[in-house]
């Protein structure tokens, strides 16, 4: 009998101490990279007094973190994209965009934002990662690969998925980035507040429903028509 007892202590100690390390793992700092999640933060936000038709400088609501910008911020054209990591529509349109603003001569930039789509997989770790490689001023290479390899990491989950961004990043950098940096800024406070302020800051434009999205002088601009409308307002 006194055997049995033991046991059944040993087994209730093992339960307790399973319990405990979950409730650990789940109360750590990480935050969690669901599209409800985001969307929780989103809803918390006050981005009335932003305008979405202008470069926003960073403050305590972006996570003191700047507009991600392909080409000069000065530019005659400034293009507001509004995309998702995650679309492949958004993947397909990316070389376009680089070239335009390529050949442009510096007359055209992109600010681009993430907008989530929430059936798409993996849109928001993927943003959180992109923003953090922006921290070290590789934004502009890793946002290439996610959109040129996103079919390898889409389905991608768990520490597999992880792993994956990493290495992303170490391409994007060319081994010169910080990895440890880059692997604690994906899970940060100031990377979640600037993938929510992109967010939530897209939800303010009614006719945003899906991505890409594009706005031209506070104008939407569809996709096709986009090397149109630059040329147009170049030539004034």
């Amino acid at each position: 009998m006194g055997r049995k007892v033991g046991l059944l202590i040993g087994l209730i100690i093992i339960i307790f101490m399973a319990v405990a390390s979950v409730l650990i793992v789940n109360n750590s700092s990480t935050p969690s990279f669901s599209f409800q999640s985001m969307a929780n933060r989103v809803m918390k936000m006050d981005l009335s007094s932003y305008n979405p038709d202008m470069i926003i400088p960073a403050d305590e609501i972006t996570g003191n973190l700047s507009e991600k910008i392909e080409g000069e911020p000065n530019a005659q054209v400034i293009v507001y994209e509004y995309a998702d990591y995650s679309c492949s529509h958004c993947a397909e349109l990316n070389p376009i965009i680089n070239k335009i603003v390529e050949e442009s001569g510096g007359k055209v930039a992109v600010v681009f934002r993430n907008y989530l789509i929430d059936y798409f997989k993996n849109n928001v770790i993927a943003s959180s990662a992109a923003t953090a490689a922006d921290i070290q001023g590789f934004w502009l290479q890793y946002k290439d690969l996610l959109f040129e390899k996103q079919s390898t990491w889409y389905d991608l989950s768990g520490t597999e998925l992880r792993n994956y961004l990493i290495e992303l990043f170490e391409e994007a950098s060319d081994g010169q980035g910080d990895v440890k940096k880059f692997d604690r800024d994906i899970n940060s406070e100031s990377v979640a507040k600037r993938v929510a302020f992109e967010f939530g800051l897209g939800a303010y434009i009614e006719e945003l429903v899906g991505t890409p999205y594009f706005r031209i002088n506070g104008e939407a601009v569809a996709a096709s028509d986009l090397r149109t409308k630059i040329n147009e307002l170049l030539s004034k």
